[in-house]
């Protein structure tokens, strides 16, 4: 019997999983999921048990509404396939827990705190005895994070195989060019990245960057990879290759090599160009003299002073550090590039 109403300072918050889970992977097929967890301090028996019994509660259900599902599901992949057809249509890429509570009653143990001389943090034990119902805030609901603009297609260029592979064992319909395209294309800057300190599932995570949206007109040779989004998996292209996607294929560090840069100039060399690029432009002038006076490290550093003039060089900037590779294409690009 359940008794000792109390309060809990401790909150429960619904957390958002990301695709890189099962259930949050299976949505953006347009699917239901379902991930059934027993705790690990229940009996073997007891765990099988509940799991039983949802599951016969789920077939019930169906049973109850037959088709229901499968109706749910086509209508949802005709709605994600419709999406393309409106211009400027957005889709919500990331998710956070609202910052409005309610309240949660939780049937629990009592429990007393004391500091720990081991961890030296707070430490937490348990009298299973003392059966206890607690009020516990709860966030329960999901926010938006970002929403992004939804292109009519995404271009990944013939360089990227891999990519290109990995696109195909998701099971998204993928259009292999077969001529040179030049386009103008919508697409992102990176900078200022900041890696994992340790590997994550066999690969360096990309953590933080600063993106900045750019357009360019490129050439793409044949064998570039055009993924429209007038299809079934659409969400689930987006958040492979939206940069900004928590998920993304940015973020599992398969796209690591763009911020690689290749090649750099000599000081003698620099030293003669950093004195044309002050004489003829005012604002650079300018921009180097206020990076001497507010950043000591900038100013007492040689390298870093020439590298300044180099990043600002036609030089550095056909290199394209940072240039993210996968570009959007609007219903113009799509169109020229379908001709």
């Amino acid at each position: 019997m359940w008794k000792n109403t109390g309060t809990c300072s401790v909150p429960i918050s619904t957390c958002y999983y990301s695709p890189r889970f099962s259930t949050g992977y299976v949505p953006l097929h347009n699917r239901a999921a379902l991930l059934v967890e027993t705790h690990m301090l229940k009996s073997y028996a007891t765990r099988v048990q509940v799991t039983y019994d949802l599951l016969v509660a789920i077939l019930d259900e169906f049973r109850a509404h037959p088709g229901e599902l499968r109706k749910a599901v086509d209508a949802a992949d005709r709605s994600t396939i419709a999406r393309a057809q409106h211009a400027g249509a957005s889709y919500a890429i990331d998710f956070k827990s609202s910052d409005k509570a309610t309240t949660l009653q939780l049937k629990g143990v009592a429990y007393k705190q004391a500091p720990s001389e081991i961890s030296g943090d707070t430490w937490t034990q348990y009298d299973p005895s003392k059966v206890q119902t607690l009020t516990v805030p709860f966030w329960r609901d999901l926010v938006e994070a970002q929403r992004v603009t939804l292109p009519a297609a995404y271009l990944v260029p013939a360089g990227w195989p891999d990519i290109i592979a990995k696109l195909h064992q998701h099971g998204l319909r993928v259009d292999i060019t077969t001529k040179p395209l030049t386009l103008a294309v919508h697409g992102t800057q990176l900078d200022d990245p900041h890696w994992a300190n340790a590997p994550f599932e066999g690969r360096t995570m990309l953590r933080e960057f600063k993106a900045t949206p750019r357009t360019w007109t490129q050439t793409f040779a044949p064998g570039a990879a055009i993924v429209t989004l007038d299809q079934r998996a659409a969400n689930v292209a987006v958040h492979l290759l939206e940069a900004e996607a928590p998920d993304s294929l940015l973020r599992w560090g398969f796209f690591n090599a763009i911020f690689e840069q290749k090649e750099a100039a000599d000081a003698r060399v620099l030293e003669q160009l950093a004195r044309e690029m002050l004489s003829k432009d005012a604002a650079l002038k300018a921009e180097f003299e206020a990076r001497l006076r507010d950043d000591a490290a900038f100013a007492k550093d040689p390298s870093a002073r020439l590298d300044f003039f180099y990043r600002n060089s036609p030089w550095y900037a056909q290199q394209h550090v940072g240039r993210y590779p996968v570009v959007r294409l609007d219903a113009a690009a799509l169109a020229a590039a379908r001709r």
